[in-house]
């Protein structure tokens, strides 16, 4: 009987990936080892689908500056047909981008002293394969509502679910703090 061991066979397979499909082949009817490697393929795999959701994601632009409304809250445009600035700024954001991952609400002192902030700080965690999405200490992250725009066009940043407060690397993974935005 021909066996497959990931220390002997294809280092781009790991034994995980490999033993679904293992019906498939024809001569392989074992799968021994266990062991992971370290490809791409493989990481995937840990960050189970099924524990995944849907989520939205807005990227920091910088600052934008806020027009001038009049009192039915209308923008009011100047004489060369842009809007009059008001002389005070808001976030400027990307529009949103839609992801899969898991968001978990769970926390507790020890992992609050992990990532250097208190319990209080934040409200979930989501964790991704490292580098796996752009996303930055400024970040928006939508999970149940939809986005909502101004009358100028640009992101309410309100209408978000969640604001990204601390990002943490490690060799794998990236974990994300969320702190929830008050509606």
């Amino acid at each position: 009987m021909e066996r497959y061991s990931p220390e002997e066979g294809n280092q781009d397979v790991c034994a995980c990936v490999f033993s679904q499909f293992v019906g498939k082949f024809a001569g392989i009817r074992e799968v021994s080892g266990g062991g992971h490697s370290r490809s791409k393929r493989c990481e995937k795999m840990r960050t189970s689908m099924k524990n995944k959701q849907k989520l939205r994601y807005a990227l920091y632009r910088g600052r934008e500056a806020i027009p001038v409304t009049d009192d039915d809250n209308e923008i009011v445009y100047g004489d060369d047909g842009e809007p009059r600035k008001s002389g005070s700024y808001r976030g400027s954001y990307g529009r949103p981008t839609e992801f899969f991952a898991n968001i978990a609400f769970a926390g507790g002192e020890a992992e609050a002293v992990a990532y250097g902030v208190s319990v209080d700080a934040y409200d979930s965690k989501i964790v991704l394969m490292r580098d796996e999405l752009p996303l930055t200490e400024t970040s928006l992250i939508f999970q149940n509502s939809k986005p909502k725009y101004r009358k100028d066009g640009s992101l309410d940043e309100k209408s978000a679910d969640f604001r990204v407060i601390r990002k943490a690397p490690s060799l794998n993974y990236t974990v994300y703090l969320l702190k929830r935005i008050e509606k």
